[in-house]
């Protein structure tokens, strides 16, 4: 509606420039009075003023009941189902790790999205540092293995001087003393006897005095050469012999430690060797299975160096992440107040790029997703839907889920929109030879769009849509006070089902 206000103006008439005067005429444009405008303006404010109040309070000022649009109440099949949106990711991924000691340089890297299979060469790194590490090595293993075999050699060595001494060297030093202390037994018999010899020599006046002590004093000399070889054989059994076996046992079990020793270094020294050339043969990394090329800073959010041809990277760096695309899966995340409904098994309907799969539900996380300040206190829990007989599908890929929660079959349905609840409890109106009647529900699950009835009305009956809008007895039950516990219910017309 727009409104033309004219009002009085003065127009000054300018005369021909041959002429000598002005004339001054006063135009009426307008017949409105200033009483009129202001009415105007107050009705058209009066008219904006019912529009608003119809659109906040519509619910609190009842309209006229008019005509009626019915819903037939009749048996059918409802579908409890839960929607959500993801994004697809492989079941089976593998990141491709650096896993040189201390990191290396990147020589050659596979293009990112490249399609490879088990056995491919993915990546190449810088190994010269490795060789000369490797080469060094060698020697130092060499000279362990050469320390090692002269420790074997030198237990074995003291192995046999045990046996040497106790069976050989023993033995031949007792023989000799036992040698010697027959032969001292015999000079100091031919002493005697040449003593004997002596002294009746001495008798007879055939010898002196002198002659007979010095034969005197040759029968001591090999007493006493007797005793000690006596004494020779007594401390090489009893002493020698233990002294000699203990010295070479301890230089046997020192042997062993040291062999023990050598043997434990060349081990070290051969482990380190294994070590860098497993290093060395990390150089080259092929993929471990048949996959996708992804490069992590592209797939997720990531503060590692950028992964490309001559950058270092560090030890445990991931180069690249390999999902397997014939194991795709979706991820989704629900919301708390639909994940109790989800239970592993479920089938689901998922849509990719105007594309249906058949697909199940795997795996509910048992604790909700991380959030951040912009989800606010809403708690989200990660599911699982495996995709059956993918094919040609990506990680990232944008997706939507159906996931079929209870189906139920050959039902009575109605309407959300047919239905007023109040105070938790649920009635409809019915129509029927020209009359509209309340009646209460007993009601089941419900889609969102169609609830299940299962008391209160029958099939074929008419029941009126949104009837807050059209029926005053609706309007009124939705402004009643909220009843008691106590109270009794109200009866009205209702047929047996």
């Amino acid at each position: 509606m727009s409104v033309s206000i004219r009002e009085d103006r003065t127009v000054t008439l300018h005369p021909a420039r041959d002429s000598g005067e002005t004339t001054r005429v006063t135009e009426k444009t307008g017949s409105l009075s200033r009483w009129l405008i202001r009415g105007i303006v107050v009705v058209v404010g009066g008219a904006l003023l019912a529009v608003t109040a119809t659109l906040l309070f519509g619910a609190l000022i009842p309209p006229r009941d008019g005509p009626q649009l019915t819903h037939v109440v009749q048996r059918g099949e409802l579908q409890i189902t839960i929607t959500e949106s993801g994004e697809l990711e492989s079941a089976s991924n593998k990141d491709i790790k650096c896993l040189v000691a201390g990191g290396s340089t990147i020589l050659s890297i596979i293009e990112d999205g490249a399609e490879v299979k088990k056995g491919d060469e993915l990546v190449r790194l810088d190994g010269s540092k490795i060789d000369d590490e490797i080469s060094q090595q060698k020697i130092t293993h060499e000279k362990a293995r050469s320390a090692h075999i002269q420790a074997e050699g030198d237990l074995a060595v003291a192995e046999i001087a045990v046996t040497e001494y106790r069976e050989g060297t023993f033995r031949a030093e007792l023989q000799l003393a036992q040698s010697n202390i027959a032969i001292a037994e015999e000079n100091l018999r031919t002493a005697k006897n040449q003593l004997e010899y002596t002294e009746r020599m001495f008798r007879k006046g055939y010898i002196g005095t002198l002659e007979r002590d010095a034969q005197g004093f040759a029968v001591e000399h090999a007493t006493l050469e007797l005793a000690l070889k006596r004494t020779d054989e007594d401390v090489l059994q009893r002493f020698t012999k233990i002294k000699t076996v203990q010295e070479l046992k301890s230089k046997r079990k020192a042997d062993e430690a040291k062999l023990f020793s050598e043997k434990a270094a060349l081990e070290l020294e051969e482990t380190r060797l294994r070590r860098l050339e497993a290093q060395k043969e990390n150089c080259v990394i092929r993929a471990p299975q048949d996959g996708m090329v992804i490069y992590p800073e592209t797939y997720r959010w990531s503060q590692e160096p950028e992964v490309k041809e001559g950058a270092p990277v560090r030890e445990q760096q991931t180069l690249i992440q390999l999902p397997d695309l014939t194991q795709m899966q979706l991820k989704v995340n629900v919301h708390e107040s639909k994940v109790e409904l989800l239970k592993p098994g479920m089938r689901a309907r998922i849509t990719i790029q105007d594309q249906d799969w058949q697909g199940e539900v795997v795996s509910i996380a048992n604790r909700a997703e991380q959030s951040g300040w912009w989800s606010g206190s809403a708690k989200e829990f990660a599911t699982i839907v495996k995709i059956d007989g993918q094919v040609g599908l990506k990680p990232g890929m944008s997706a939507e889920v159906e996931i079929l929660v209870e189906r139920h079959e050959d039902v009575l349905i109605l309407p959300v929109a047919a239905i007023v609840q109040q105070q938790g409890d649920f009635f409809c109106w019915v129509k029927a030879a020209d009359q509209i009647k309340m009646r209460p529900l007993v009601v089941g699950v419900s889609d969102d769009q169609f609830i299940i009835v299962e008391d209160g009305v029958v099939a074929g009956e008419e029941v009126v849509m949104n009837p807050r809008a059209v029926v005053e007895d609706a309007r009124q039950r939705a402004l009643e006070p909220p009843k008691r516990r106590d109270q009794p219910s109200e009866t009205s017309d209702q047929p047996k089902s």
